[in-house]
């Protein structure tokens, strides 16, 4: 069974680690709003849908611990650090990698031992500007991207950019991004392929006077290459310091739901979220702290 596994995982680019794991979400934030947060302001984790998110009025150093859950045994794991500095900058800096192991390798004799175990992985290296001035939000950022997969290995190179633009007068941001532009190198006599995606979203969040409930409508429209098209859409409702989301996310005949929820008190904030998708692949979940560092 784990011979088709590793076949179906190298001829296969969805469920390849490869530069796949490029699109796969490491924020509980983000996997629960479905990945809808392009425009959500104010929650700088969130940079890798878009870079100008980075941009915060903290003035705290904080950083984001994730594990992360996927789908055929891959486990992820992402650390995020957030640092503004003078007023209208904020510096970032992330880690994240993803990784399938006790995979079999065999030959066409059969056997009752596999000749070797390796593992999947990929795993990339972020560093993130962002600026505020006047209504607009600017981000930028580069990155190292490694993959490995038993003998063979690529790297590269990418950039994202984006910006928001912030109508306080109507409670709204609209943000747009470009994600993955970049090169890999040769990878068993094949270039591997970035995930490259353009995205464009809005966040509308009507204030609730004199009440402690929050509501936060979002939604995006991914478009990537050959003209592929799909929508996202999230809603976050918060009490106090308690916040529960959901997303939708519809791409062809593809069609999954997300939920999650984030509690903070003082200091630390924990969050987790989970999908469940029409593949019946499993139900990816992530875990999360957020710490605040004085």
């Amino acid at each position: 069974m784990k011979v088709l596994l590793v076949i179906f995982l190298l001829l296969n680019q969805y469920f390849a680690i490869g530069t796949s794991f490029l699109k796969i979400p490491f924020n509980s934030r983000s996997f629960s709003l479905s990945e809808a947060g392009v425009a959500f302001t104010n929650n700088p984790s969130l940079y890798r849908l878009n870079p100008a998110l980075l941009y915060s009025n903290d003035k705290e150093m904080n950083a984001h611990i994730s594990y992360n859950s996927w789908l055929l045994d891959a486990k992820g794991h992402s650390l995020i650090i957030v640092q503004p500095f003078t007023k209208n900058y904020t510096l970032g800096l992330g880690i994240k990698s993803l990784s399938i192991d006790n995979l079999e390798f065999r030959n066409d004799i059969p056997t009752s031992e596999p000749l070797s175990y390796f593992s999947n992985n990929g795993t990339s290296f972020e560093l993130v500007l962002a600026r505020n001035k006047n209504q607009f939000q600017f981000g930028a950022s580069i990155k190292y991207i490694g993959i490995e997969s038993y003998i063979f290995r690529s790297q590269g190179f990418a950039t994202d950019v984006g910006l928001i633009y912030n109508l306080d007068s109507y409670n709204l941001s609209i943000g747009a991004s470009l994600i993955n532009l970049g090169f890999m190198n040769e990878f068993n006599s094949n270039i591997p392929k970035l995930p490259t995606k353009g995205s464009l979203g809005l966040k509308f969040q009507p204030i609730l006077k004199n009440s402690k409930i929050k509501f936060t409508s979002l939604s995006s429209i991914d478009l990537f290459e050959s003209n592929k098209i799909a929508y996202r859409f999230g809603n976050q409702f918060s009490i106090n310091n308690i916040h529960l989301m959901s997303g939708i996310y519809l791409y062809k005949d593809n069609f999954s739901i997300s939920g999650g929820f984030e509690i903070e008190k003082s200091k630390i904030a924990i969050s987790y979220a989970f999908n469940l998708s029409n593949h019946d692949l499993g139900i990816p979940h992530i875990f999360q702290v957020k710490i605040v560092i004085p």
